[in-house]
């Protein structure tokens, strides 16, 4: 009990402390005698000197102290040297060896067109890869059957007559065969439409807006032209011949006026045309 008094006041306020208890204690005689008496004082420093510190050495700590305030954030210290660079990892294992692809010395049996066989090695699976169909390859070189292509064309009329207007109409894709017959060249004149050139795998009506032909077939449509009274004579003639019809390439127009439609004024003509391969 007495260490822990002493701990906690100090050795100058613990001195002070058995003071006022002998004082205390002494009662009557320190007030009559205004101060202690000589045995009183020898208990004193006896105290004193047994809880007293030795010279040169420290006394015992004291409790701990309450906690201070958090005292105010310090400066950033300065950028730390770059680290060194790790170490390179180790190399990896060989991947599994990749597979070979052969070609079969087999013809293949599904393809109309022919083609080849082939197999991944160790599958024991045969693949058959076929050839496009005919006219259907990466370049096409003749219009694909039931394939309708269609174009435009315009001709100069001459002011007097008997100057005749020619007209070119040439295919974009050359058609496999061309033909003279009659019943396959159709002419529709200004703003009539024709049941005869109306394809069944398009929709509407055949027109010089909407160019139709049935396969195998020719299809010109005189559209409206500007200074030109209406045409009665219109013949047409394979390119590159003097037949009539049209050729793989194309055809060509003559078209003349009637008699009695003689103008000084130059005018054209112009239409539409669609053509379906067989």
């Amino acid at each position: 009990m007495i260490s822990k008094l002493h701990a906690r006041l100090g050795t100058a306020g613990f001195i002070l402390a058995i003071v006022a208890l002998v004082a205390a204690l002494g009662g009557g005689a320190y007030a009559a005698s205004g101060g202690l008496s000589g045995k009183q004082k020898k208990e004193v420093e006896a105290i004193a000197k047994k809880y007293a510190g030795k010279p040169g050495k420290p006394g015992a700590a004291g409790p701990t102290g309450p906690a201070g305030t958090q005292g105010a954030k310090g400066d950033a210290g300065a950028k730390g040297d770059a680290g060194t660079n790790g170490n390179d990892g180790s190399a990896g294992s060989p991947g599994a060896a990749g597979k070979s692809v052969s070609i079969v010395n087999e013809s293949p049996i599904n393809c109309e067109e022919g083609g080849v066989t082939y197999e991944v090695e160790g599958s024991g699976k045969k693949t058959e890869v076929c050839n496009g169909e005919a006219g259907q390859t990466g370049f096409t070189e003749t219009l694909p059957s039931k394939k309708t292509e269609t174009g435009s064309w315009v001709a100069v009329i001459p002011p007097t007559l008997p100057g005749p207007a020619r007209a070119q109409l040439t295919f974009p894709i050359p058609l496999s065969a061309g033909t003279s017959e009659f019943a396959k060249v159709h002419v529709i004149q200004k703003n009539e439409s024709s049941a005869e050139c109306e394809n069944a795998e398009h929709a509407g009506t055949a027109s010089a807006t909407n160019p139709e032909a049935k396969p195998g077939e020719l299809c010109i449509y005189v559209g409206n032209g500007v200074g030109t009274p209406e045409l009665s004579n219109v013949q047409v003639s394979q390119a590159g011949a003097a037949a009539f019809g049209f050729s793989t390439a194309g055809s060509v127009l003559t078209l003349k006026r009637g008699e009695g439609e003689e103008t000084t004024q130059e005018a054209f003509e112009q239409g539409t045309f669609a053509v379906t391969a067989p």
